[in-house]
């Protein structure tokens, strides 16, 4: 009898299946949210790690031996998870798979306060999440031979079709490949130097500063400052620019009125960086919420006031 062989999944069938999968997790978070909103909001950036272990069980249990090798999203697109001998992972490896992957997505996003970024945790984060994270999303879309990412080659797992029942032989990974993932791995050990060196010149060192700053206040959690500028251009009044300073704030505790901490951020913008008086709008965002990766939920309000007008509220 003759031996049913290798099918490959494609791209397309494992980002499908990924999608499926990511909108259940993320109904199970947004239930989570429903119950745990402050104690989310309490952990602050720890919170991803609630996120982080809801898909590290959900993905490494199902796509282990305990579930065959298959996510809901697999199954409904037909494909598994198999070891290099055409059988399922065990629990061990699965959980490993995820977790390489796992790093990267989770790590986006969170935050990471300046300090931390500037140290040298921030190479080490810098690596995790661009080293890792570039090196899977390249591997998965061009390595066209196995469809294997970097997770998938540490394991020494595969994607099949769910019809195949063994791993035909298709010899080693391009050594273009190699190279190229040494190079993503370098530029991200590279980038915090650069960025560090980039904070030291201006505007960014006085923009870290005032973030700083702003952080400093006992009801914030974590703040972020930009510079920007935007474009308008109707038939009415043509082209119009505006130049703004924006701060947005997230909040360790609830607060019953926004208003007099958006002042207090507002005399700091002020206060510590002279140039903002020369921008047409100062704007303070203030947020209270939590992100758990998986789902989160904001409320937030918005004060966007010209330099004069933050001046007559104090």
């Amino acid at each position: 009898m003759a031996r049913e062989t290798d099918e490959i999944a494609g791209f397309w069938r494992r980002l499908f299946a990924f999608a499926i999968d990511t909108c259940l997790i993320g109904i199970i978070g947004f239930l989570l949210g429903l119950f745990l909103f402050d104690y989310f909001v309490q952990l602050g950036g720890w919170a991803r790690l609630v996120g982080f272990g809801t898909a590290l069980l959900y993905f490494g249990l199902m796509n282990s031996v305990v579930f065959q090798g298959q996510t809901i999203g697999k199954r409904l697109t037909k494909i598994k998870v198999v070891s290099k001998n055409g059988e399922s992972l065990g629990v061990g490896k699965s959980f490993l798979r995820f977790g390489i992957i796992g790093i990267p997505f989770f790590l986006n996003g969170a935050p990471i306060k300046q300090d931390v970024l500037m140290s040298w945790g921030g190479i080490v984060i810098s690596i995790a999440l661009f080293g890792l994270g570039s090196s899977i999303v390249y591997l998965v879309i061009f390595n066209r031979k196995t469809r294997q990412s970097l997770h998938d080659l540490i394991i020494d797992s595969y994607v099949l079709s769910t019809n195949a029942t063994m791993i035909g032989e298709r010899g080693g990974l391009w050594k273009g490949h190699y190279a190229v993932v040494s190079l993503l791995f370098i530029a991200a050990a590279l980038l915090p130097v650069v960025t560090a060196n980039l904070a030291e010149t201006a505007p960014f060192s006085e923009l870290l500063s005032l973030q700083r700053a702003i952080q400093n206040e006992p009801e914030v959690q974590y703040a972020s400052v930009n510079i920007g500028k935007s474009t308008l251009t109707t038939l009415n009044t043509g082209t119009t620019v505006t130049n703004s300073i924006s701060s947005r704030i997230v909040l360790a505790k609830k607060l019953d009125n926004y208003e007099e901490l958006a002042d207090r951020s507002a005399q700091i913008i002020l206060r510590d960086y002279p140039r903002a008086i020369e921008k047409d709008l100062i704007t303070v965002t203030i947020s209270y919420g939590y992100d758990i990766g998986i789902s989160s939920a904001w409320k937030s309000q918005n004060f966007s006031l010209s330099p004069e007008q933050w001046r007559g509220r104090f």
